[in-house]
């Protein structure tokens, strides 16, 4: 998305400038309570993977009692997946499409669906278990 100088965006109510300010706390505690719904067994593998390093940040920022979330965008990308084996993620920013082609099961959990949100940053959060490649 390009920036528009201030002016509201083809895609969202607001400019990207607006839009990029909101939701963080929000996006954090839905991924947190992705990660929390899990058994026990499943919490102690489980990591938080998002495709925008915002949204990973976020979830470090304001969700301190969850695992480190990780990405592969931006600099993100040099910290790599730490310990995770990618066996169970909690997943937002990508499509169901791409996701059930590299998980053995992927089931969506909950949407942030806030209207003033860039497209890019409002979508599903999955739930995905028994990734086909080495994360």
């Amino acid at each position: 998305m390009l920036y528009h100088g201030g002016r509201r965006s083809a895609t969202a109510p607001l400019s990207q400038y607006f839009a990029d300010m909101l939701d963080w706390r929000q996006k954090a505690d839905l991924l947190a309570t992705a990660w929390y719904s899990l058994p026990q067994a499943e919490r102690a593998q489980a990591v938080i993977y998002t495709e925008n390093y915002g949204d990973a940040s976020a979830v470090n920022v304001y969700r301190p009692d969850v695992p480190e979330a990780i990405s592969g965008h931006q600099n993100y990308f040099f910290w790599g997946p730490r310990t995770y084996t990618g066996s169970v993620m909690i997943v937002f920013g990508e499509s169901r499409t791409t996701l059930e082609t590299n998980f053995d099961s992927v089931v969506e959990f909950t949407r942030d669906a806030n209207p003033y949100l860039e497209p890019y940053e409002r979508g599903p959060v999955f739930i995905c278990r028994g990734l086909h490649e080495n994360l």
